[in-house]
């Protein structure tokens, strides 16, 4: 195998690796750092698809266009933003009232999805960076503690004396690496985790609160993405539409019909152009 294949696949191994259930965690934790950044890695690539492999957009332009001057406009649209009006509204005269109801984040839907499942993904990381410091296998504590050979007599002591001498050698390592520890951060988890006996336990309750954060974060970022400031719950209003059998020609929120404006320089003389366009990406 070509050093270039075994060096693509060592890192596919290594992510999917990665994404594995552990026995140190629960439904709610793999729901955050397993299944929904599956989900949106797979939106991702289909969107991606679309973008780059598909025709996103196509634009109705005047008769007497030429084939290139046609996929000229479907491309400058697509990337320098296209806008939303209702059919029963006049077109804005002012640019400045066009430029106000510009939608520009069909071309970068790829990108945030991807960013998005990084970051369910990364309270998850803290949560395995951070539950090594404490010189416990967590995963091979649980697992060992919860196998079914542990019904036999001699299976559970045996079981008990390797659990017992793991987790002295595990307080062990943390009484040296208080000594040698140079963060303050870990340095004062570390302690109270000592103090009261429980720094695995503030550690995934902390991890916890990440997750909860982390979601909310999200929501904040995906309304200012969207353009969405005014609707703090934007997938609530979405619902909200929906159940009242509101379209998307009413609600404005990812339409397929849009409008653009171009400009075309013909002997020195500018030519404006203002096309319909629609948005194959969002059917």
């Amino acid at each position: 195998m070509p050093t270039g294949s075994r060096v693509g696949a060592h890192f596919l191994s290594s992510v999917l690796r990665m994404l594995e259930p552990r026995t140190d965690d629960d439904f709610v934790d793999r729901l955050h750092y397993l299944y929904t950044p599956i989900m949106l890695l797979m939106f991702a690539l289909l969107a991606s698809a679309k973008n780059y492999a598909g025709h996103p957009i196509e634009c109705f332009v005047p008769a007497y266009f030429t084939r290139a001057m046609e996929q000229y406009s479907e491309n400058y649209c697509y990337v320098q933003n296209t806008y939303w009006v209702p059919f029963q509204e006049h077109i804005p005269h002012r640019l400045d009232e066009r430029e106000k109801r510009q939608i520009g984040y069909y071309q970068w839907v790829s990108f945030v999805l991807a960013i998005s499942a990084l970051m369910f993904h990364l309270p998850a990381l803290c949560w395995r960076m951070l539950s090594n410091q404490s010189g416990l296998n967590v995963s091979v504590v649980l697992s060992l503690a919860c196998q079914e050979e542990n019904v036999d007599p001699e299976v559970r002591d045996r079981s008990i004396d390797i659990l017992t001498r793991h987790i002295d050698d595990a307080l062990r390592y943390q009484r040296d690496l208080i000594i040698r520890s140079k963060g303050v951060f870990l340095f004062a988890l570390i302690n109270i985790g000592r103090l009261y006996g429980a720094y695995v336990t503030l550690v995934y309750s902390m991890c916890k609160l990440l997750h909860l954060f982390n979601v909310l974060i999200q929501f904040y970022f995906l309304n200012k993405f969207l353009g969405t400031a005014d609707y703090p719950l934007f997938g609530g209003h979405v619902i909200y539409d929906l159940f009242r059998d509101r379209e998307w020609q009413d609600s404005g929120r990812f339409p397929r019909v849009t409008l653009c404006d171009f400009e075309i320089r013909v002997l020195g003389n500018i030519h404006r152009h203002t096309v319909q366009c629609v948005l194959v990406i969002n059917m």
